[in-house]
């Protein structure tokens, strides 16, 4: 677990002075971070790291804290989400949180504090080692290069991510003098807006050169080190609002000899975004909901060729099901003019928006399900012309067919809730199912806060379907429940008091019973908004944030069944037919069942065992049991489910 950027959003612009109780907020801290830091073991001092040229990282082929074959320091963080239209796949961001995910402790408003550092290991401007060993000299005409974008997004006001760095806010980089032992001025950036770099360039991204031009630097000992500086203002100085803040972006770092002033493109053909969802609504979706409707006709994919020059591009992605090969689709080859500088994406229809096949999974699926998307591009498909960074021609996306529905990626950027002065607070998510299913629990991420200040009370709640927006409350929890942090991306389960079958649209949510702002996660990658209503005594209304709640329905018998431990692990049995009418037949793989130490239990969708034994025979009579989908499963000892397998009994 890493640290991840946890975003300011305060949009309090008059034309939106209607909708003033609906409401994003900063994250006060990023708990992962303090996860991931007691794991976090620095390079010892006693071993530094020597890089020799060249000194390349894109970002893109990891994330979390930096490499430490490259870097020194872990208090910024790498990933793929975070900017605005990057040059490759992956960032790295810089922010005003500590390796703790805490603000840093010289943070006060209205005042400028250091931040975030990201130190090089040592690098050897001393000597060359291929192919002909040699000393470095200033004639070797080495340069630093990168590219840097500040935090706040572009577009429309209500669909940005992150805040924009202040004026007095800066990014700086510095030079280690191993001569005189002191760090000195290289280049800086005082705080803009994105919008000020793209009416400069076009495009959301800067890109500085900079060279090596004294001496000193020419020694085993040289490092490089960017620094980022931050202020909070006094909007922020409020309990449990002072949070993260001017976030800066920087892309493809590279130190080598032989460049010169005009050395800004590559022989690098490169995907720029990150892999996306096959289903046009949903991250993840439960296998007995999904029909090939679910499927987007095509998903958009971002390559840009960093080269001055044309080039072949051949594009293709495979799919794997549960970890073996299944299906490709294979874009073939075609050209792919330059990125710069008109800033123009692959237009070839068969690379830009890949269609999306109807057979790509499994119809029906009978079981739970991931399907491994790996999308590659290449500049040849034999491997034979080289790429400048191969690192940025795969991304991979996890489809999941499980027993949940989700509309969001699982990391929050955002708070969401609302602050009401009517006494009505009730938020709303909108589901719509394909086939009547069980509704057994709902999971909700509630974001971390200063001094646990969403701790409030409400009461789960469900609502039918009026004519596209809530309708009658079909159920509410009996008990008060509260928010509860569990740590990163680790839902609070709520188990109904009873599970109800539920068919059509519903929404799940909840009502406040305080109505001070709850802090939902709120996931700005993907688009739900069209399915978020709020009411705060004037009706229901939508929201006007882009984004999803981190907010989760769970069906069937896994979040029915109360008390009984699941160990995952493989099915190592088969149960045939399947659908079944009279008699199944269980296949043990090698296996033998031990009436000692398992028995078998079927369940039904509402969670109620409707068979059991501790038999070891291998034909089961299921004539007694009605027509529906159950879960046949091997149960331990210890009240643990070992293995399981859905079983469908129709005649």
């Amino acid at each position: 677990m890493y640290k991840k950027l946890l975003i300011v959003i305060l949009l309090f612009l008059h034309s939106f002075a209607l909708f003033a109780q609906e409401q994003l907020r900063e994250l006060f801290s990023d708990p992962s971070v303090k996860e991931a830091s007691a794991k976090y073991k620095p390079k010892s001092k006693n071993a530094p790291v020597y890089v020799r040229l060249p000194l390349i990282d894109d970002f893109s082929d990891y994330a979390g804290y930096p490499k430490e074959s490259l870097w020194m320091d872990n208090s910024t963080f790498v990933n793929q989400k975070y900017s605005y239209l990057p040059p490759t796949t992956g960032v790295l961001t810089f922010d005003a949180l500590d390796a703790t995910g805490a603000l840093y402790s010289q943070a006060a408003p209205n005042r400028t504090f250091a931040a975030d550092t990201l130190t090089s290991q040592y690098i050897r401007l001393d000597s060359v080692f291929t192919p002909n060993p040699k000393k470095l000299e200033i004639a070797d005409s080495i340069y630093l290069s990168f590219y840097f974008q500040p935090g706040g997004g572009a577009g429309k006001m209500w669909e940005r991510s992150g805040l924009t760095p202040g004026f007095s806010d800066s990014l700086v980089l510095e030079f280690y003098n191993p001569v005189d032992s002191v760090w000195e001025w290289a280049w800086s950036q005082h705080g803009i807006p994105v919008d000020s770099i793209i009416q400069e360039t076009d495009w959301g991204f800067k890109y500085v050169l900079i060279p090596i031009l004294k001496d000193e630097y020419l020694s085993n000992q040289f490092q490089f080190r960017f620094r980022n500086f931050c202020s909070l203002n006094d909007q922020n100085y409020k309990p449990g609002f002072l949070g993260n803040c001017d976030q800066w972006h920087i892309d493809y770092v590279r130190l080598d000899k032989g460049r010169n002033y005009k050395d800004t493109a590559y022989k690098d053909v490169t995907f720029t975004n990150y892999a996306l969802s096959f289903l046009e609504k949903y991250q993840a979706m439960p296998f007995i909901q999904y029909n090939k409707d679910e499927l987007k006709e095509s998903v958009q994919m971002y390559i840009a060729n960093l080269d001055s020059a044309r080039s072949f591009s051949w594009y293709h992605y495979d799919v794997f099901y549960n970890g073996e090969w299944m299906s490709r689709y294979d874009g073939g080859f075609n050209d792919i003019d330059p990125f710069f500088p008109t800033h123009q994406y692959q237009t070839f229809p068969y690379h830009a928006n890949p269609a999306v096949n109807n057979m790509v999974f499994s119809d029906p699926m009978l079981n739970e399900s991931i399907y491994t998307i790996r999308h590659v591009v290449k500049i040849s498909a034999d491997g034979t012309t080289s790429d400048f960074r191969p690192q940025n021609d795969t991304l991979e996306f996890a489809q999941v067919f499980s027993n949940y529905y989700a509309y969001d990626d699982g990391s929050a950027e955002n708070g969401y809730g609302l602050s009401s002065q009517t006494g009505v607070a009730l938020i709303a998510y909108k589901y719509a199912l394909n086939v009547q299913d069980t509704l057994s629990s709902v999971e909700i991420y509630f974001n971390s806060t200063y001094n646990n200040g969403n701790i409030l009370p409400f009461y789960l709640t469900i609502w039918n379907d009026n004519n596209g927006v809530p309708g009658k409350v079909i159920y509410r929890s009996k008990d008060i429940l509260y928010p509860e942090f569990k740590g990163l991306d680790k839902y609070n389960r709520y188990v109904l008091d009873q599970p109800m079958l539920v068919k059509g649209a519903i929404y799940i949510g909840i009502e406040q019973i305080n109505t001070n702002f709850i802090n939902i996660g709120f996931d700005r990658n993907n688009d739900a908004s069209s399915n978020i209503f709020y009411n705060i005594g004037t009706g229901w209304k939508n929201t006007v944030y882009s984004g999803a709640l981190m907010m989760r329905p769970y069906f069937g018998w896994k979040g029915a069944i109360i008390g009984i431990e699941t160990v995952p692990q493989p099915p190592k049995f088969t149960i045939y037919p399947n659908p079944a009418s009279d008699f199944i037949h269980l296949n043990w793989n090698s296996h033998a069942l031990s009436a000692e130490k398992f028995e078998v239990r079927i369940y039904n969708m509402l969670g109620q065992v409707v068979w059991q034994s501790k038999t070891t025979s291998n034909t089961i009579n299921v004539s007694n049991l009605p027509n529906g989908i159950y879960s046949f499963c091997i149960i331990d000892k210890k009240n643990r489910i070992q293995y399981s397998r859905q079983l469908i009994i129709s005649r």
